[in-house]
């Protein structure tokens, strides 16, 4: 079968030549090199062909039109298998083309090299180099009615202009690994497990879609996420464990339990315990323009991960009666956030390693341009952890303090006993209830200087439990006051 060239961001590429076909009614089974596009699909204003409407293709297509209708029951559910026969026979670089309303009664597999397209646009290269533009202003909406995923995806696939519901996940994977997943203007709802989960996967792109209202887990013995069962965060709007190279952009999270859950591989065999690594990290990922709401419990919750970027986060917890922390990078390296709107929560960002997972020598984590406003406790929160730097962050009106450091009297092995090696560029915390920095434990090279509203109670060392240890060319001012020694803070 000859190569095509596929691309599915706003649109699919591929090669395609002509001759003239007849039309046909109804729900379409074409696995043949016949691409249907009847005379009357021009004539249409929802759904149109343009500039050519007779051709045939060197692709196989398999064209699914069901009737434009989102009621359903249970027994109305169409048995997939035979779908699933027809779409498997169409081998590598199978496009399916849908449209309408279904109810799938299990799950709807596309398999390697494979894309499926419902509402959006089709881009063909004809043989001669001319671009044609096929155009769907249909709806696609896929229901499935067992606790299985809606759609099961293969490596080298493309999902895009589908609405998904129910089932266990909107979109899950086919294999034990995956790669190089597109998945594009998809709205998922209603699943009773995450919306999107794709564990073991080399090269994941979501973009320009809405996750939104999944079942919410609320017993606390089975959704709080524990560091003794790192890779489980139930009912996750997004849950990738063991993948790397991610993109998610312009992606709308609301109303779920976990908005984005990242986490390492902590099988034992993916750990190389003579060098403190793993063998295969949570990696490379970036989070743009995108927007959390909602969320029962943590909103970003990446362990173990090395290497993130997010820029133009949002996270808005700010009218849950009951969530958690809104950010926590547990056990990761190398994080970027830039651009970050934080409002609700218990603290706004939070950075912690544990004993009971390895731990990266450093944790390199950057926050630049971030406001927190209303945490019920503390807009940063930080554990053990090293070299961190905030630069531009305000805090508003935190429940307990700006930044809350919390640093390891006792130690382990893997896990430094201090916070160290932080700086501060303008830091403002506005309207603490009780203080703009609290300390306790060990603290080492603590850099840079806060400004607060709070003049009375600047600082706040519990017990005086806090030890500050600076090098010479650490200083850290609060308000433009030196405090070199923590027995100063009340």
């Amino acid at each position: 079968m000859k190569k095509i060239s596929l691309l599915i961001m706003s649109s699919v590429i591929m090669h395609i030549a002509f001759s003239s076909v007849s039309a046909t009614a109804g729900i379409k089974f074409d696995s043949s090199t016949q691409l249907k596009m009847p005379s009357d699909w021009t004539g249409n204003k929802n759904l149109r062909v343009m500039p050519y409407k007779n051709q045939s293709v060197d692709v196989p297509i398999l064209d699914l039109r069901y009737p434009h209708n989102e009621g359903y029951r249970n027994e109305d559910s169409v048995d997939v298998q035979t779908v699933n026969q027809k779409i498997a026979s169409l081998g590598d670089n199978g496009i399916v083309l849908i449209s309408g309303s279904v109810v799938f009664d299990d799950s709807l597999i596309i398999g390697e090299n494979q894309t499926l397209l419902g509402n959006g646009s089709l881009q063909i290269k004809t043989k001669s180099g001319n671009i044609i533009t096929y155009i769907r202003k249909v709806p696609a909406v896929i229901t499935n009615s067992s606790n299985s995923s809606v759609i099961k995806v293969a490596s080298n696939t493309n999902i895009s202009g589908v609405t998904l519901k129910s089932g266990l996940e909107g979109i899950g994977s086919l294999n034990d690994s995956t790669s190089n997943v597109s998945i594009s203007d998809v709205d998922i709802s209603a699943t009773t497990g995450d919306g999107i989960k794709l564990d073991n996967t080399d090269g994941l792109s979501i973009s320009n879609s809405a996750i939104h209202d999944l079942s919410i887990c609320e017993d606390k013995t089975i959704c709080e996420f524990s560091v003794l069962s790192p890779t489980i965060a139930p009912n996750a709007a997004i849950s990738a464990i063991g993948s790397s190279n991610i993109i998610i952009d312009n992606v709308d999270i609301d109303s779920v339990t976990y908005g984005i859950f990242l986490a390492n591989n902590f099988l034992k065999g993916n750990y190389d315990s003579d060098t403190n690594t793993y063998k295969n990290t949570t990696s490379n990922v970036t989070i743009n323009n995108t927007k959390i709401s909602n969320s029962r419990r943590e909103g970003l919750l990446l362990v173990g991960n090395d290497g993130v970027t997010t820029n133009n986060l949002t996270i808005d917890n700010s009218h849950q009666v009951q969530d958690m922390d809104l950010v926590v990078l547990q056990a990761s390296h190398d994080v970027t956030m830039n651009d970050t709107n934080l409002l609700g929560g218990v603290n706004g960002l939070m950075i912690v390693n544990s004993a009971t997972l390895p731990n990266f020598d450093g944790n390199d984590i950057s926050a630049a341009d971030m406001t927190i406003s209303d945490p019920s406790r503390s807009g940063v929160f930080i554990n053990p952890a090293a070299t961190i730097s905030l630069e531009n962050v305000t805090v508003n009106n935190p429940g307990i303090a700006g930044l809350s450091l919390l640093g390891n009297e006792f130690g382990n092995e893997g896990l430094g006993a201090a916070v160290e090696n932080m700086t501060l560029t303008n830091v403002q915390v506005n309207h603490p209830a009780k203080a703009a920095i609290t300390f306790s434990g060990p603290m080492k090279n603590i850099n840079g200087d806060v400004t607060t509203t709070q003049t009375e109670i600047a600082c706040v060392n519990p017990s005086h439990l806090g030890q500050l240890e600076q090098d010479p060319d650490s200083i850290l001012t609060i308000n433009g006051k030196v405090l070199a020694d923590l027995d100063d803070c009340d």
